[in-house]
């Protein structure tokens, strides 16, 4: 293999690296779930060295590029911060430079913080993803991440003008884990459409308060069998994406289409909601952006 960089996406429980020719192109491909929490005593660049295993042996030299939570506080090293509204060059400029692995320069892109309310809102790793769909027209757009932490992004010019975070997923896996709606679910039960419509026809003229009594009704629809334990999942899901939905959209759908950026699974659900408040949307694959936005990452900074 005539491998050119060592790319990575670093998170709190998985990880992935991939093996890259010049142009960027896979050479080779690993995963496992030795996320951040998988790394005992700190020791990050043991970890790598053995994820990467003969990688580094065949490419003496080549760069390391990596993106994600591995450079927060819990990482390996912490990549500062760079405040919105950022441009997408200020990432090459700003990436946090380690010691290098056996010969192998290091590199970690930083992420974003946005002061919009006042309180401040971050993100690592969505910041690459972004660069890599703006790589691609060069356009401003409305993007959202559909995830544990949900992410509203706006691209404009040649960068990040702000963005929102929302803790959709996190409260859904907590509130589907644990507690008296969980106890009426059934967990392992296949997505229902119509239960998840039903959840976004429920979020409707909800307030943040209006919401967490709106949330009950996911409790007591299953406990007088007015939905099946099988239907609660897809509908407590429809209530919390639709209550998103509403609050990100308070100020109206733009006129291009929202690209969504994440796995399958989600961005259908994300798309189905976004139809039905009559907003267009794109669902576009989040592998496909990550690989190209580290690839110019290592030409603007001249590792490559």
């Amino acid at each position: 293999m005539n491998i050119a960089a060592i790319f990575a996406d670093w998170g709190t429980t998985n990880r992935r690296a991939w093996a890259v020719d010049r142009a960027g192109s896979v050479l080779d491909r690993r995963q496992d779930d030795h996320g951040l929490l998988g790394v005992k005593d700190r020791a990050f660049e043991t970890s790598f060295r053995d994820f990467v295993g003969n990688w580094l042996t065949q490419a003496p030299g080549t760069p390391i590029l990596m993106a994600g939570m591995v450079g927060s506080k819990l990482g390996w090293r912490e990549a500062p911060y760079v405040a919105t509204p950022a441009r997408f060059a200020d990432l090459a400029q700003q990436m946090v430079e380690l010691p290098p692995l056996d010969g192998h320069p290091i590199r970690i892109v930083p992420g974003l913080v946005c002061r919009a309310s006042g309180t401040p809102d971050v993100m690592r790793g969505e910041e690459t993803q972004l660069f890599g769909l703006w790589l691609q027209a060069r356009t401003d757009r409305l993007c959202v991440l559909p995830g544990t932490h949900s992410k509203w992004a706006e691209i404009k010019g040649d960068g990040v003008a702000g963005f929102r975070t929302y803790m959709t997923g996190e409260v859904f896996a907590n509130l589907s884990s644990t507690g008296t709606i969980a106890q009426l679910m059934r967990k392992d039960a296949p997505h229902d459409a119509g239960a998840f419509q039903r959840g976004l026809a429920a979020s409707e003229s909800q307030s943040a308060g209006g919401l967490l009594n709106r949330l009950f009704s996911a409790r007591t629809l299953g406990l007088f069998a007015e939905l099946p334990g099988e239907a609660i999942a897809s509908y407590l899901s429809g209530l919390l994406i639709g209550a998103e939905l509403r609050e990100a959209l308070s100020g109206g759908a733009p006129a291009q289409p929202i690209a969504v950026i994440g796995s399958a699974r989600m961005n259908a659900l994300y798309l189905e909601g976004l139809a039905l408040m009559g907003a267009k949307a794109e669902a576009i694959d989040g592998d496909t952006l990550l690989r190209p936005a580290l690839l110019e990452l290592g030409r603007q900074s001249r590792l490559m």
